[in-house]
Order: C-alpha cells, then structure tokens, then sequence
C-alpha cells in the first residue's frame, strides 16, 4: 500500500521535503503522521474484513453450486425417465 511505503520512508521524505523550499509546505507534522499510522491501520482491518467477507461469499457461492448441480441432475434424470416412459407410452398405441 501507499501510505505503508510512506510510513517506512517517513525520514526520507522529510528529509527532501526539508531540504527543499518548496517541497517545505509538504512538511508532516508528528500529528499529522499519527493519524498516517490510524488511518493505516483502520484500512489493514478494513482489508481484512474484506477479505473475509469474499472468502465467505466464494465458500457460499461454490456450496450452493454443489447442491444445485446434484439437483439439478436429479431432475433432468427424472425427466429423461418421464420422456423415456412417455414414448414407450406413444408406442404402445
């Protein structure tokens, strides 16, 4: 992510942005990198919990795939016996 390379080159980017005047306005405060370091570790947690939730999604989605398929089969079974038993049927009379 971003903000985690911007965090590991936190004196880096100081660095630049103090030696430059007009890179100076760019300038963090230590407050201004606290809440760098808040929201990055809200977003990791939102990552997380998104991750979760498609993992949960995909485990239901492929479940619900299986069952369907099995019924799915079941019917077309009966189905093609019903067609099977519907000639038989025709042919008879």
């Amino acid at each position: 992510m971003m903000i985690e390379q911007a965090l590991k080159l936190k004196q880096a980017l100081h660095n630049l942005a103090s030696s430059d005047r007009d890179l100076s306005k760019y300038l963090l405060s230590d407050d201004e990198w606290n809440c760098i370091v808040e929201i990055h570790e809200l977003l990791q947690v939102c990552n997380l919990l998104t991750i979760f939730i498609l993992k949960f999604i995909l485990i239901n989605i492929i479940l619900l795939y299986s069952i369907l398929k099995k019924d799915l089969i079941l019917l077309l079974g009966s189905y093609i016996l019903l067609l099977l038993l519907a000639f038989q049927l025709i042919i008879l009379y």
